[in-house]
């Protein structure tokens, strides 16, 4: 039997809830950024919060794509799963 110690429990913690969040955005919720009183807030489109730590894991995944509404052309407020090459 193995014993977990708190950082590998945390590291299995992050990678399941990154797993959830890339799940719910394959079923078509899109990742927002928005800018709040107390700084960035990520959320997804159904108002699940995602927290920063998450969100950029997240975002690093081949599958998820920036749909290109940022200020500037290099930068994005939100994000969607597309399974396949992107054009």
């Amino acid at each position: 039997m193995t014993i977990h110690g708190p950082d590998s429990l945390q590291a299995r913690n992050v990678r399941l809830r990154v797993a959830h969040t890339i799940t719910a955005m394959s079923r078509g919720a899109f990742l927002y950024l928005t800018h709040t009183k107390r700084g960035a807030q990520y959320m997804l489109s159904d108002g699940t919060r995602i927290t920063s730590e998450i969100a950029e894991l997240v975002i690093r995944d081949v599958r998820v794509h920036g749909v290109g509404d940022g200020l500037f052309q290099t930068t994005h407020q939100a994000w969607k799963y597309r399974d396949g090459p992107f054009s």
